[in-house]
This record gives structure tokens, C-alpha cells and sequence, in this order.
């Protein structure tokens, strides 16, 4: 297109940081947001500015061809890319910047310009040498007065007129110029004179920095810090990074002089995007990797996201318009990775859409290592400037020790302990072991090796009631456990029992369950029938019999999954259960039923597809514990409402291994599901644990803290309140319980990517002390988190205690389970509810949710769940069958509103089956056309049954698995074509409630009920009519607009 002249935007002048307490962030504008535009990145600068960044550093932005690429193809090397906002866009960037404390460095090229470019270039002046290429291309002429001119131009241009504060000069050591003064310090000397507090730094590699004008810089851009250290870190040595691997090589680039004239990082554009898949450092190594980074006193760079831990990979990625060119793109990628062998696999296509849509900032967060960050560069702003003290290393044993005052890095970079004497304060890289515990008097720290032989740690350091150590050699998939010393007191409330191992609370894998079998006791006491034997201590060691903490590896290739953020109105929830789901599936791989990895299978996936539905409502995967009285009976806690580990997915779920595998197949079907389109909502249970009342086991928190991770009776700490009908309940009013359930939260959301959760019995965690409160700690934290305020949040609105029913009571953000609408759809298709309650339900319920600003979706609609009848026998039972529990038929709910349609239970006669279908038909298709969010009972479709069992809990069998050999095709084709008529109409979808009056011109009110004659109903016909009632809907009634502010 043409070219515009331009008035140079007013930029005032900033004055710089010095390079000393300089700590530059490099990002990327176009994958940094969603946007990907200069005004999208202001509002994320105050918190870099919060978090100690003193710079930002933008890849180019010089105008290139397309409208996504890195940026060091560009043309027109004075222009801001338009695609970004242009230099208007560019401009507010910087005022927002400077108005934040940051300064702005842009990244220039000035060795050559993208392929595109050459022809246009070359019609004007000889703007490049045949003496010369670069590894991109033909080089710069800077042997031309004209060109030396364009280029200086350029640089004052930035700085002048848009109050860039330093320039960044990409790969000096590729700009050839044999004038006495190089190119690069003449650009210097020009921003220089423009900006005297302007900054220059040159890329050179691991070339020579006394050549190419470097000296002339204000500071470089090395890589032999990052190689080094890359390579102790991963071990990998293929192509460039052959040459590293010494301790010393570190050690080396450690001691860079003058150290404010050098720039390190261990990640960067370069370094992860030019990996064949964009893969950023490991989760495991991340710590190691910024304490080294944040430590040294060079120059710091951060790559955006990686003060967080960012998931999301930076790939290579283009926009060429030139089909030569782009095919060119991807051969020379490709060539690329000849010389690195564990890039074999197929490279990602660099002119892809969706390779450049993979490597935008997710913002899932590792809460953990960004406090870690956050520390480390609060420590470094504290720290006086200057070079290190000492620096020594022990080749052999893989050990860095550098002092700078007042602290000590040492770094193990070996599988073996090492001990040193440290006189100064000591950051130590390695992994952190630590146990929140209030009034413990000791802790050891257990490993466990392949044979089961212990090794004992005691944790010597204790720091805000968390006791701690630092543990040098330990990596994934390493068992341990912990002993806790302390005194048993019951009748106060303590449990300590170092007998008795514990399981982390913390932990993200867990290895095995129970052996209930085994002759080691994992109760605290002496089991005996006395009432009172839980107050004589047990000596005995249970560790044969408990399953291990398993150390695991979060590194996983996401491959740019990112939040699918279904909007409630078009979500439809199918509440399932990872092993009921595919364990008799006849198409699913025998091997892979019952587990995360059946689910994620093509067969799973592409009937939940063809269904229609749009998220699974997992049942509990945390990692659950069976109670001890089910192995008498030989069953097994098939629901899952036993947690006794929030951070890991349960390992039996897992068809690839128990020792961490299990996580990672986890995120696998996390991965596989979104790429289908479908949200995973996990079912959680923050209310109660598996280690039951004062005669329960003790598993974990129980013998880590019990007064302070449980709540006890106030007047009989012996006892424990019971909320949830389990035995405890969970205390989250204490903080630090407080703080694990919303590191659980994130963890789940940041690091495995679920997209929401149902809080199972909600209405405990309320409880600020009896009472339900709304407004208590719980909710506050949830709605003041970034992360998950932003997730679905689905509320059970009801525990086992007084006051505990509180559907309609939760606050904004939250949507509930919507019992009042259950009981009265089934009322009404029995004939026992009248027509106006039928019709409240029907139209979204906002008797319970509209007078507190909430909308439709804050009703989960449902008629049956996990907890009750199915619909095939809500149709066929009136009274419960649960024999098969081995209770004598005592549990489970008696309140059930079913009606068997004239027999109980299963029958051959055909006028009776009829009206069954015509039942299931009337409650689905009420399910589905209600305003709200319809949640179906995975099964329901194809007519799944328990026999009468309305309290399968514990029927881990052919009972509760899903039937696939006798499925109902009929009925499952009946939901298949609701579904559809659900999603391909908004009138079923409102984002407001009815109000039963016209509001867009179209003549009719948004709703309209009659009675079967057609006649407008009466107040009688509401309340005393017949069970009969017609609806009318109106389409052009709907006051929302679509995504993009269409008409719907």
C-alpha cells in the first residue's frame, strides 16, 4: 500500500534505570495477548512493574508482510508494524510505559531485511552486497553512504520520535562493515547524541565481543550463559550445545566483567522458538534455571510468561504472502534441526495459523514459582550491586558454590548429596520438601527406593509453621512420605503418631492405595471395639500398608490447548464417570478401559461429539482413599467422595503407571477433550477427607495438624464436626487449609488445564463457623483470584447440617445445582406440582436468582445425578433397591418423586414400557428446552440402570459401569436431535430472564403461556388446572447479542 506521512507523536523523554539494577522482560506483542496489539499489552504493565522489571523489550515491530511473524523479516525498517496498532498504537504503548516506571527497548535488524523486501529495495539503490550473506539472507551495503544513512536514520527515528529508551541490535556478528568506524558504533554514537540516557545493545552470540562494534555498545547479548546452563540443566548436547556440559563452562560465564555490560537469560525468543516445537524449559527445572539467572550479577532478561511458569510453547511462526517465500519457510526450518536428534519429528508449519495461535500467553499460573520470582528479584533489588566475591566449582561432583554478599548460591547439579559450610546466608537449588504443621515438634522427611527401603530426613528448617529442607538429587518419580513427632492428646485434639507415615498434602501423584489386607495397622491407635480406643497410641509402623507421595515431572507439551471458556448458555453438561464411562466399552482398548486414556480415545471423544454436549462433569479424580469397612464387605468406593490427596489425579484411574505417570496422562485427556471442543469441569470435595471421625485412619492431615486442617468441637476436641454425614469436616477458616485448597484450585486450573469445577456440598465451606455465610473467607478468596474467578464455578448448594440447604443463597459468579428444579420437574410429571411451579423452572428459576443480578445459567438444571435413581429407573422404581450395599437396605434417600408407571422394576409389558419412554422423553425434553444450563446424567441416553440402586456409592461394578452392549438407540438418537434443537437455537439459550413483556419491537412478548385450547392462562388454571401448559418463545425477543454484537 502507500506510504503516510506521519506528525511524530509526543513521547516525553524517561530517564532510563541504570544497567546495574536493570532487569529487562523481552515479549513478543503479537502472542503476548489474545489481541495481540500494542494497546492490549497496557493494562499487563503494571504488574511487571510490580514484580521488579525495570524494562521491557519488544521484538520487532518494523513493518513486515502479513499480519503475524516474529518480526525479523521486516521491510520497512522505520515503519510500527499496522497489524500491531501501527505508530500511533506504538506510541500510547510507551507513554503507558514510562507512566508505569518501565523503559522500552526495541528490538531492530539491521543485518537484513526479510526476503520480500529484497526486490522492492533493490529498485531504489544498491541496499545490498554480494560480498557478504547472512544466515538469513543477502547482507546490508553498508559500504553505501546511502545506505549507512537509511540505517542511522532509522535507529535516531525510534528514539526520537517515538521515545523508544534503547535499541536492541539483532545478531551484530552478521553486520559486516570494514569502515574504520563500524556500523554498530556509529549507531551508538548517533542515539547517543539524540539521547545521551538512550541504550544500545548488540546481539553477538558467542562470538568475539571485542569485534563488530560490540565495544561500542552499552551492553551485549551472550549466549554462553545460557548454554551452559541449559545443558547442566537437561542434558541434552545436540548441534550448538555440543560443546557444553562443564560446571566450569558456568562458573566461566558467571564471571562476564564489567557484569553490567552483559545480558544473560535462560530462555528467550531465540532459545525456545527456535526449538523444532517451542517448548520452553521443563517445570522441573525452572527454579534452578531462574535462581542461577536472578543471582548473577549480569543483566537479567526474562522471556514473557516465564515468571510463571507459562505452559503455552513460542514457536516459529510466519505470515508470508509469497507462496515461494513461504514454502522456502518451511524447508529451511525443517533443514534446521538435521544436526539435533531428538527433534525428529515432525516441525511444526511456521505459515500455520495455528502455530502462531499455540504460542499465545495462556496466563496459567504456577502460584509457586511466581512467588518464587517474585522473591528472587526483590531479593535482587536488595542486594548491592557489583560482581561475585568467589566463585568455585567441583567438576566432578557437579557442584557451583558463588557468593554475593550477604547471600550463597550453590547449585547441585549431581544426583548425589553434597555438604558444604556456607558462611553467608545460602540459596540452594534443589528441590524443596516442606509440611505446614502448627504444633508439631519435629519432622522427617521419608524416601522410599524400588524395594521399599526407607531413608529418613529429619527437616530441620522451620519458616512460617512450614517445616522444610533442601534436598539435592531428588527428581520425578521419587516415593516418599512424612513422619510427624508430636504429642497424641486426643482428648485435646492431637494425633501426632510418627508410627503412622503420611501422605503430603501437597503431593501431585500418589502411589497405591490402602492395603487394607496387610497386618500393618494405619489407625493411630489400637483398634479395639471399645468406644474409647482411639485414646491408646498404636507404636506400630504402617508403612508396608500406605500408599507414597510420588515426586513428578510437570513438564507436558500442551501444544497451544488453551481455555475453550464455553459461555454457560451454551454449555450442556454431561455428568460421567472416567471408568463407568469406558470400562465395558466394546470399541475402546481393552488395556486403556477404566482410565484417563480411554476416556481421551478417538471411540470416548467421538460419541460425546456426536451426542452434542459441550463439557464433562468428572466425578472425583482426586486421589481417593476406600474406607475400611468396604474391604470387609469386598466393595469399593466407586463414586470417589473419599480425597485424600488434592493435587493428584487418582493413580488407578491411570493405564500408563502409578509413579507420576498418571498426571500426565490426566493432562492427556485434558489435551484431547479440548482439541474436541469439550470443557472438563472436576467434581471436588474440599468439605471432608477419607480419614473419617476420631476412629478413622490416619493417612495425612489428620497426623500432620488435626486442630488446625480439621474442625473440631469446640468443647470436645476429641470429636470432629461433621457437616458433610463422612465422619469430619475440612476447616477453611484456618489459613493455611485456606491457602491448599486454592493452590489445589490453580494447580488444577494452571497446570492441567480444567475448566471449572462442582463444589461437592459447598454449603461446609461457607461455614465460617456454624452458620452458612455467604460471604465468607472462602468465596472472598475465590473471587479475588485471577485464575480461578475466571474458571465455571458450580456449587452443591447444600451440606449434612443445620441450615445447610441453600440453593439460591450463593453469590455472583457462581452457578448451583438447582435442587428445587429436580424436585419439581419430577413433581410435575407425577402430577403432585401445579403448573406455576413447573412453569418457574422452566423459564430459569428466577424466583431463586434474578433479585441478586444472577442470570438463567446460575441454575444447573438437572434431573437426576450420580446421587439417586437413573432415569431409566426413575421411571421404573418407586422405592428404593440397595441391597446390594450390604446395609440392609438402610442407606440412601427415600424422598426419590419416581413413579414406576404401574410396576416396580423391570417388566416385559409393553403398554407399561411405552409410558416409561414417553417419561423419559417428557423429562428430557423439559431438561433441554428450559432456560439454564442443562447438566444429563452420562447413561440416561441409552437407558443405563442400577436396578433400584439410588446410592451406588460403593458398587465399583457392572451395577454403576455403563452397559454399552444394551443401549437404548432410540432414546439416545431422541437426546442426540434435543441437543441439537438446544444449540442451533438462542431462544433456549437466554442470557436474561423472561419478563413476559415485549422489549424489541417485535409486536409479542418474549414468553406467552396457554392452555391446551389456546386461551391465556388464568390464576386458576396456574395454580388448580390441569397439568397442562403451552409455551410460547419469542426469537426476536432476545436482548443479548452474539460474540461479535450481532443480532442472535
Amino acid at each position: 500500500g502507500p506510504s503516510r506521512v506521519l506528525e511524530p507523536p509526543a513521547v516525553p523523554r524517561f530517564d532510563t534505570p541504570a544497567l546495574k539494577d536493570l532487569v529487562i522482560y523481552e515479549l513478543h506483542i503479537g502472542t503476548f495477548t489474545e489481541e495481540g496489539t500494542f494497546e492490549a499489552a497496557i493494562p499487563h504493565l503494571a504488574e511487571l512493574a510490580s514484580l521488579g522489571v525495570g524494562a521491557i523489550e519488544i521484538m520487532p515491530v518494523a513493518e513486515f508482510p502479513g499480519h503475524h511473524g516474529w518480526g525479523y523479516d521486516g521491510v520497512y525498517i522505520s515503519a510500527a508494524q499496522a497489524s500491531y496498532g501501527g505508530p500511533l498504537g506504538l506510541a500510547r504503548l510507551m507513554e503507558a510505559a514510562h507512566g508505569e516506571g518501565l523503559a522500552v527497548i526495541l528490538d531492530v535488524v539491521y543485518n537484513h531485511v526479510g526476503t520480500s523486501g529484497v526486490k522492492a529495495l533493490e529498485a531504489f539503490a544498491p541496499y545490498f552486497t554480494d560480498r557478504h550473506e547472512t544466515l538469513w539472507g543477502r547482507a546490508i551495503n553498508y559500504d553505501s553512504d546511502g545506505v549507512r544513512e537509511w540505517v542511522l536514520q532509522s535507529a535516531v527515528g525510534w528514539v526520537q520520535d517515538f521515545g523508544i529508551d534503547g535499541l536492541r541490535l539483532d545478531a551484530i556478528h552478521s553486520i559486516f562493515d570494514s569502515r574504520a568506524e563500524h556500523i554498530v558504533a556509529a549507531i551508538a554514537r548517533v542515539v547517543h547524541e539524540t539521547h545521551p540516557g538512550a541504550l544500545v545493545m548488540g546481539e553477538i552470540g558467542l562470538d568475539d565481543p571485542s569485534r563488530h562494534g560490540a565495544p561500542a555498545c552499552d551492553a551485549i547479548w551472550v549466549d554462553d550463559f545460557h548454554h551452559a546452563l541449559h545443558v547442566l540443566l537437561t542434558g541434552e548436547h545436540d548441534g550448538y550445545y555440543a560443546p557444553f556440559g562443564r560446571v566450569g563452562q558456568l562458573a566461566q560465564a558467571f564471571e562476564h566483567t564489567p557484569p553490567e555490560h552483559f545480558v544473560v537469560y535462560s530462555q528467550n525468543h531465540d532459545q525456545i522458538g527456535n526449538r523444532a516445537n517451542g517448548d520452553r524449559l521443563p517445570a522441573s527445572v525452572q527454579p534452578l534455571a531462574a535462581l542461577c539467572t536472578l543471582f548473577s550479577p549480569l543483566i537479567p532478561l526474562l522471556f514473557m510468561g516465564e515468571e510463571y511458569g507459562e505452559p503455552a510453547p513460542f514457536q516459529s511462526f510466519s505470515d508470508h504472502i509469497d507462496q515461494d517465500i513461504a514454502q522456502a519457510t518451511r524447508e529451511g526450518r525443517r533443514e534446521e534441526f538435521a544436526a539435533f536428534a531428538q527433534f525428529s519429528e515432525q516441525i511444526p508449519d511456521p505459515q500455520d495459523p495455528e502455530t502462531f495461535r499455540r504460542s499465545k500467553l495462556t496466563r496459567n499460573r504456577d502460584p509457586r514459582l511466581a512467588r518464587m520470582y517474585r522473591d528472587l528479584l526483590r531479593l535482587r533489588m536488595e542486594t548491592p550491586p557489583g560482581g561475585l566475591n568467589t566463585i568455585e566449582f567441583d567438576e566432578q561432583a557437579r557442584w557451583l558454590r558463588a557468593a554475593r554478599a550477604p547471600f550463597e548460591l550453590l547449585c547441585n547439579f549431581g544426583a548425589q548429596a553434597v555438604r558444604l559450610p556456607c558462611e553467608n546466608q545460602m540459596l540452594v537449588i534443589s528441590t524443596d520438601d516442606q509440611l505446614f504443621s502448627e504444633h508439631a515438634e519435629g519432622v522427617e522427611l521419608c524416601l522410599f527406593d524400588s524395594g521399599d527401603n526407607e531413608t529418613r530426613v529429619e527437616l530441620t528448617e522451620r519458616r512460617a509453621l512450614n517445616w522444610h529442607c533442601y534436598l539435592p538429587g531428588v527428581g520425578p518419580g521419587q516415593r516418599y512420605g512424612y513422619r510427624v513427632r508430636g504429642p497424641y492428646r486426643p482428648l485435646q485434639g492431637l494425633r501426632f503418631n510418627p508410627a503412622k507415615l503420611l501422605l503430603d498434602p501437597y503431593a501431585k501423584a500418589i502411589d497405591g492405595v490402602v492395603d487394607w489386607a496387610h497386618d500393618a495397622n494405619v489407625f493411630p491407635y489400637v483398634p479395639t471395639s471399645a468406644e474409647d480406643a482411639d485414646l491408646e497410641l498404636d507404636d506400630e509402623d504402617d508403612a508396608p500398608a500406605t500408599p507414597k507421595s510420588v515426586v513428578v515431572d510437570d513438564a507436558f507439551l500442551w501444544e497451544g490447548d488453551r481455555p475453550l471458556r464455553t459461555p454457560f448458555s451454551d454449555t450442556i453438561i454431561y455428568e460421567t464417570h472416567v471408568k463407568g464411562f469406558t470400562m465395558r466399552h466394546p470399541e475402546i482398548r481393552e488395556d486403556l478401559r477404566g482410565t484417563y486414556a480411554g476416556m481421551a480415545s478417538e471411540e470416548a471423544i467421538a460419541y460425546l461429539r456426536d451426542l452434542g454436549v459441550t463439557a464433562l462433569e468428572l466425578l472425583p479424580i482426586h486421589h481417593i482413599s476406600d474406607e475400611a469397612f468396604l474391604a470387609g464387605r469386598r466393595l469399593r468406593n466407586y463414586w470417589g467422595y473419599s480425597t485424600i490427596g488434592y493435587f493428584a489425579p487418582h493413580s488407578e484411574y491411570a493405564a500408563t503407571g502409578r509413579g507420576g505417570q498418571q498426571v500426565r496422562e490426566f493432562k492427556g485427556m485434558v489435551k484431547a477433550l479440548h482439541r474436541a471442543g469439550i470443557e472438563v469441569i472436576l467434581d471436588v470435595v474440599y468439605n471432608h477427607t477419607a480419614e473419617g471421625n476420631h476412629l478413622g485412619p490416619m493417612l495425612s492431615f489428620k497426623g500432620a495438624d488435626n486442630p488446625s486442617y480439621y474442625r473440631l468441637v469446640p468443647d470436645e476436641p476429641r470429636f470432629y464436626m461433621d457437616f458433610t454425614g463422612t465422619g469430619n469436616s475440612l476447616n477453611p477458616i484456618h489459613p493455611s487449609v485456606l491457602r491448599l485448597i486454592m493452590d489445589s484450585l490453580r494447580y488444577w486450573v494452571s497446570e492441567c488445564h480444567v475448566d471449572g469445577f462442582r463444589f461437592d456440598l459447598a454449603s461446609a465451606l461457607a461455614r465460617e463457623f456454624f452458620d452458612v455465610d455467604r460471604l465468607s473467607a472462602f468465596f472472598d478468596v475465590i473471587h479475588q483470584d485471577p485464575v480461578i474467578s475466571q474458571v465455571k464455578l458450580i456449587a452443591e448448594p447444600w451440606d449434612v447440617g443445620p441450615g445447610g440447604y441453600q440453593v439460591g443463597n450463593f453469590p455472583v459468579l457462581w452457578s448451583e445445582w438447582n435442587g428445587v428444579y429436580r424436585d419439581t420437574v419430577r413433581d410435575f410429571w407425577r402430577g403432585r406440582a401445579n403448573c406455576g411451579e413447573f412453569a418457574s423452572r422452566l423459564s430459569g428459576s428466577s424466583d431463586l436468582y434474578a433479585s441478586d443480578g444472577r442470570e438463567p445459567f446460575a441454575s444447573i438444571n438437572f434431573v437426576t445425578a450420580h446421587d439417586g435413581f437413573t432415569l431409566r429407573d426413575l421411571v421404573s422404581y418407586e422405592h428404593k433397591h440397595n441391597d446390594a450395599n450390604l446395609e440392609n437396605n438402610n442407606d440412601g434417600s427415600d424422598d426419590n418423586r419416581s413413579w414406576n408407571c404401574g410396576v416396580e422394576g423391570e417388566t416385559d409389558d409393553r403398554e407399561v414400557l411405552a409410558l416409561r419412554a414417553r417419561q423419559k422423553r417428557n423429562f428430557l425434553t423439559t431438561l433441554l428446552v428450559s432456560q439454564g444450563t442443562p447438566m444429563l446424567l452420562g447413561g440416561d441416553e441409552i437407558g443405563r440402570t442400577q436396578l433400584g440402586n439410588n446410592n451406588a456409592w460403593c458398587q465399583d461394578n457392572e451395577l454403576s459401569w455403563y452397559d454399552w452392549n444394551a443401549q437404548d438407540a432410540e432414546m439416545r438418537e431422541f437426546t442426540r436431535r434435543l441437543i441439537r434443537l438446544r444449540r442451533e437455537h438462542a431462544v433456549f439459550r437466554r442470557q436474561t430472564f423472561l419478563r413476559g413483556i415485549e422489549q424489541m419491537g417485535s409486536g409479542l412478548p418474549d414468553v406467552w403461556w396457554f392452555r391446551a385450547d389456546g386461551l391465556k392462562m388464568t390464576r386458576r388454571d396456574w395454580q388448580d388446572g390441569d397439568c397442562v401448559l403451552g409455551m410460547f418463545l419469542n426469537g426476536k425477543e432476545i436482548v443479548q447479542r452474539g460474540a461479535h454484537g450481532e443480532d442472535v
